[in-house]
């Protein structure tokens, strides 16, 4: 069986890959009910990781969301980080559903959305690498990075300036 799996920087974990894909050697595992729990615990595990991202969307669509994720409190820590909590979805989602480009591409839109308007991520790297991500996936990367240039996103790192010059030079 043949499947499309896209490629990922920082690679694969290849029995993690073989067992998504339903290579799993003949395992008494590999039974057809163990399928169908995987992909329910799998859409139980998604369903958590909306309830957990959906808040910053909202907090983004309604233009107050410095007030509800003060990161600057001295209880600060990766739990109540936004942004991690959309890379540990991401992670999740390329590592379990690796020829699913179009969901993750939809994913890394809807973090670019709904961080790119809160100062604390501007400069952030892995902030950075998702927009970078983002626009690489885009058919117009250009646009994006102008985009977040506008809004003074990535100014100060230089993976951000990298990869828009990587762009425009593949543009021609």
């Amino acid at each position: 069986q043949k499947e499309n799996v896209s490629l990922l920087e920082r690679g694969r974990d290849a029995s993690l890959l073989s067992r998504t894909l339903g290579g799993g050697g003949g395992d008494l595992n590999d039974s057809p009910l163990s399928s169908v729990t995987e992909r329910r615990r799998n859409e139980s595990i998604k369903h958590n990781f909306e309830k957990m991202v959906r808040p910053s969307e909202l907090a983004a669509e309604e233009g107050n969301f410095p007030v509800l994720f003060d990161l600057d409190t001295a209880g600060y820590n990766n739990e109540n980080d936004p942004l991690q909590k959309w890379l540990s979805y991401i992670k999740f989602m390329q590592d379990t559903y690796p020829s699913d480009t179009q969901s993750t591409f939809l994913l890394l839109e809807r973090c670019t959305r709904a961080l790119v308007n809160h100062p604390k991520y501007a400069d952030d790297v892995r902030f950075i690498r998702v927009c970078v991500l983002y626009a690489s996936k885009t058919s117009s990367a250009h646009d994006v990075f102008k985009y977040l240039h506008q809004r003074r996103v990535g100014t100060k790192v230089s993976l951000f300036w990298n990869a828009w010059a990587w762009t425009a030079e593949k543009a021609g």
